[in-house]
């Protein structure tokens, strides 16, 4: 699922932590009316955060909810004051409560992720309904993110895709790339690759870089699109500047195969050690490929075994086959063909060709239970929101539910 990025929207702040409230700049007794409290602590949000939170509670106590929900912001990041996160839930209830719409997106954050006191799912999911009904466009996100996992609230793909159309309506990009995502894969909807690939494309424009990786594999495989591999090297050489680790990964793949850019190993290594250091499956993978085949590097099979585990254990179908490939032959591990075969099992349920092909010249069938293979991409992409992980789950379920 799509959190990468965090799909979670909490207010971005800024200014470093100093301390004290008590007073006024001019070191008296502070009193304004709420509205100019609010405006106060806003004009100094930026420059002087232990000041403007002076002015926040001001306006909080005169039942100001903006002010309410910027204070709690502050407690939140220890912005300006000590830290303080069950104060910070508060006063973003307080905001919300009082009908501010980001202080319903941040109240909900605090009981989704356990901040400032106990996870509570269904008042989370409540929270950012609010927030979304008051038009905050990532309180919509949330609660869709929500639905779509089924996080504490049952699952709903209708509802999900309502309340991401909505967010993306707003202009949020977080939103329009969700809905591009149950856009690809149908749920909640029937599927539509060229509403899709036009959703990411446009959310990509906006800098996302989960979109940006999106539409690169769509230019790559002509889904929803006209294939363009250079296309397909732009979109991604864009994610990976902005530091979606699964593109770097992506990149890696082109100069390994010289698709849409001249075919360099040395730069297909470095990018896949790039995204394989910064934990993403899919970059180990290449990593692994790398090492066992020798290119941009030297042959170090034992490494290959290393990052391919890591690969499949995250939730990379091709690390299973590759790993799989690893024990079926005795590349690296000594031979345990059972284990060989269940790893390629994992990767053709996730539609690896290689690993179907093998499977077949073992003349071993397909397994009946695809629920506990779906299973263990499922903990992966519930785990982490990791997008192969989670492709390869909607992969399994239409093959479960055809």
């Amino acid at each position: 699922m799509l959190r990468n990025i965090l799909l979670f929207s909490f207010l971005v702040g800024c200014g470093a932590p100093q301390a004290g409230w008590e007073k006024a700049p001019d070191g008296t007794t502070p009193r304004c009316q709420p509205l100019d409290c609010r405006t106060q602590g806003v004009a100094l949000d930026a420059s002087d955060p232990a000041q403007a939170a002076i002015f926040y509670r001001m306006g909080c106590e005169q039942g100001d909810s903006e002010s309410c929900t910027w204070l709690g912001y502050l407690e939140m990041n220890g912005q300006g004051i000590s830290k303080d996160e069950p104060s910070a839930r508060e006063h973003s209830r307080l905001g919300c409560e009082r009908g501010h719409s980001v202080g319903c997106r941040n109240y909900g954050w605090t009981l989704e992720k356990s901040i400032g006191g106990p996870a509570e799912y269904p008042s989370a999911w409540a929270a950012y309904v609010k927030g979304c009904d008051l038009k905050d466009a990532g309180a919509c996100v949330n609660a869709g993110v929500m639905l779509k996992e089924g996080l504490g609230v049952p699952k709903d793909d209708d509802a999900a895709v309502a309340f991401f159309q909505t967010s993306c309506t707003l202009l949020e990009v977080n939103g329009c790339t969700n809905l591009a995502w149950m856009a690809e894969f149908g749920r909640g909807m029937e599927t539509d690759l060229v509403w899709a690939a036009d959703l990411y494309e446009w959310a990509c424009n906006q800098d996302d870089a989960t979109a940006c990786g999106s539409i690169a594999n769509m230019y790559e495989k002509g889904l929803g699109v006209t294939a363009n591999p250079d296309l397909a090297f732009s979109y991604v050489s864009k994610a990976c500047l902005l530091e979606e680790p699964i593109s770097c990964a992506s990149l890696s793949h082109y100069f390994f195969s010289g698709v849409g850019v001249a075919k360099d190993e040395k730069q297909g290594f470095s990018y896949a050690k790039k995204a394989c250091d910064l934990g993403d499956a899919v970059g180990c993978n290449n990593l692994g490929y790398a090492q066992e085949t020798g290119r941009g590097t030297k042959t170090d099979m034992r490494a290959a075994v290393k990052n391919y585990r890591f690969s499949c254990e995250n939730g990379f179908y091709r690390g299973c086959s590759n790993l799989g490939l690893a024990y079926l032959y005795g590349r690296g591990v000594g031979v345990d063909k059972t284990q060989g075969i269940y790893l390629l099992e994992l990767a053709c349920a996730g539609d690896d060709s290689v690993a179907c092909d093998e499977l077949v010249k073992e003349n071993h069938p397909m397994p009946a239970d695809l629920g506990a293979i779906e299973l263990h991409f499922r903990r992966a992409c519930e785990a982490t929101g990791y997008g192969p992980a989670c492709r390869a789950v909607e992969v399994i379920r239409r093959k479960m539910n055809p």
